[in-house]
């Protein structure tokens, strides 16, 4: 697991610009990533790694750049991966 957290001053300004513009928009806050991945071992030299993640509040909660209107936040993700490692 891991957390990052947006400055104090940082999620003041978004909450001031919120105030004085009554634009709606999200408040950056904090980015979350919750990991689970498993290694097997199919031979002697040949490992396999599946990987998912589940990321709250990409970015930090920043608005997403593909809504025109600037209101809404990217949507949390889930990432699937997968690694393999072979060794001569």
């Amino acid at each position: 697991m891991a957390y990052g957290r947006v400055s104090p001053p940082a999620t003041a300004f978004d909450r001031d610009v919120v105030n004085l513009t009554g634009q709606a928009m999200p408040i950056r806050n904090y980015e979350a990533v919750v990991e689970l991945s498993y290694q097997m071992k199919l031979a002697d030299n040949w490992l396999l790694q599946p990987n998912l993640q589940y990321v709250i509040h990409p970015g930090g909660h920043v608005p997403d750049p593909r809504d025109p209107s600037g209101s809404n936040a990217i949507r949390d993700a889930v990432v699937l991966g997968m690694r393999t490692m072979l060794k001569f």
